[in-house]
């Protein structure tokens, strides 16, 4: 299941910006920087656990009623594994860079 993130992240920025910008004219890379932008909530040029389990866990309206299906250890487990996966400074958020070296 972690192998798929990126794959699964990827769709994600997609399904954000389709009615907002025309993401097949993104070269790789803008799509790439998009997808870190848009998820940098706070706008501190990282993304940090918050950040991560917002990402992974939002609802995008299609079943409003159902929310999250994720209980509090499984989140807990699902953001250090991006985590320890991405962050390879181990200072506990992901900059462009570490992210960049994943993609």
């Amino acid at each position: 299941m972690i192998a798929g993130i990126p794959l699964i992240l990827c769709r994600h920025i997609k399904q954000h910006l389709e009615n907002k910008i025309e993401v097949e004219k993104l070269t790789e890379e803008q799509q790439r920087f998009h997808y870190f932008a848009l998820h940098d909530l706070n706008k501190d040029n990282f993304i940090d656990g918050i950040e991560i389990l917002k990402a992974l866990t939002h609802d995008h309206g299609e079943h409003p009623s159902a929310g999250p299906s994720t209980d509090e250890g499984e989140a807990e487990r699902l953001v250090d594994a991006v985590l320890d996966d991405l962050d390879t400074n181990g200072d506990g958020v992901i900059d462009y860079a570490e992210y960049l070296k994943r993609q």
